[in-house]
């Protein structure tokens, strides 16, 4: 595969060859939903922790955020260079769900996937993700709040997952599906969205622990499975399902970890 010199707007220089080998590692999965991090680093031919620290150190991502980014770069050509609908759009670059595709493609861009198409492509200049850090300038009491309750949350899932491994062995492996919004008021749903993103993240520095991505758990969120057919879908023995809802200033988060 040809890989064109030129400097990303994540920023690095396509020069870095283990950069490269993993954008092409992406890239060759790249209609596969369920390639994540660990699939990530186990072709990389390395650990899901080391990977992590090494793309931190890089470009100030995890692996996660870096195979996102790298879907949503392709969705932005596809748009560009192929007749192709949103929904098949979502689908070639790994999301299930055409609808979280949107959202994401919205929330780096800037944009509906929808006014790329019509945008001209000359001259362009190349378009910067938007920054998530506006949203922290704008309500950081409210993101103080959630870490606290990150802060909690975590280590008392690890937990009850190492306490459910007394009892039998098995792998620990965990899908955490998508959270459900109960705000009365509007613009509240990147909120609850962040704090699901923000557990995937810490959940994913633990060493021994599997986590499915967000894009293989998304289909799932309007789903009429059970938690046990989904957990059989998704190869994993646990399931953190929560709900959001804010009121005012205030933010209430109720979780639950399933063992299936």
């Amino acid at each position: 595969m040809l890989v064109k010199t030129k400097t990303l707007s994540f920023g690095f220089s396509m020069n870095n060859s283990f950069i490269q080998k993993l954008i092409c590692l992406v890239e060759a999965n790249l209609a596969n939903e369920n390639f994540g991090p660990e699939d990530l680093a186990r072709e990389a031919g390395m650990s899901r922790s080391n990977l992590n620290r090494k793309l931190r150190f890089i470009l100030n991502q995890n692996s996660s955020q870096f195979i996102k980014e790298i879907r949503l770069k392709k969705a932005k050509e596809l748009l560009r260079n192929e007749e192709l609908t949103i929904a098949e759009v979502s689908y070639r670059v790994g999301f299930g769900s055409p609808t979280y595709f949107s959202n994401c493609f919205h929330e780096f861009y800037g944009h509906a996937p929808s006014e790329r198409r019509n945008q001209v492509p000359e001259n362009e200049p190349e378009e910067q993700p938007v920054q998530p850090i506006s949203k922290k300038r704008k309500r950081p009491k409210i993101l103080i709040g959630l870490m606290v309750g990150l802060i909690v949350l975590i280590p008392f899932s690890v937990f009850l997952i190492n306490r459910g491994s007394k009892n039998a062995i098995k792998e620990k492996s965990i899908a955490v599906l998508p959270f459900v919004n109960y705000s009365p008021e509007e613009g509240t749903t990147y909120i609850i969205n962040g704090l699901q993103e923000e557990i995937l993240d810490k959940l994913e520095k633990i060493e021994d622990l599997r986590v499915k991505s967000r894009t293989a758990v998304e289909k799932y969120k309007d789903t009429k499975l059970s938690l046990s057919d989904i957990a059989k879908e998704l190869k994993v023995n646990y399931i953190l399902e929560g709900s959001g809802q804010k009121v005012g200033n205030n933010i209430r988060i109720r979780l639950q970890l399933i063992e299936t």
